[in-house]
């Protein structure tokens, strides 16, 4: 299956999915991907915020986190401490 293709389908589920949660639907079936990425990332205090908060409440929470974080332009290249030289011959 093409990339294109692949991510066209995963972007289906992921509307039905949202569709399900907004008629207030909470359970979902399992689906199986050939392939996926998995994206790791740590947020402070996230024990402390799970206990305090249920699933739905979690997931919009991150959902805003990673908008910013996506918004946010990323800093310029730092600049190297190489030095380069050139000679001719």
């Amino acid at each position: 299956m093409s990339i294109n293709k692949r991510t066209r389908s995963i972007n289906a589920s992921v509307r039905s999915v949202a569709l399900k949660l907004q008629r207030g639907e909470r359970t979902m079936s399992a689906e199986h991907y050939e392939s996926a990425t998995v994206y790791f990332s740590d947020v402070s205090d996230f024990a402390e915020l799970s206990a305090s908060h249920n699933p739905m409440q979690i997931v919009v929470i991150l959902n805003e986190i990673y908008k910013y974080v996506a918004a946010t332009p990323a800093p310029p290249p730092q600049s190297s401490s190489l030095a380069f030289t050139t000679s001719s011959v």
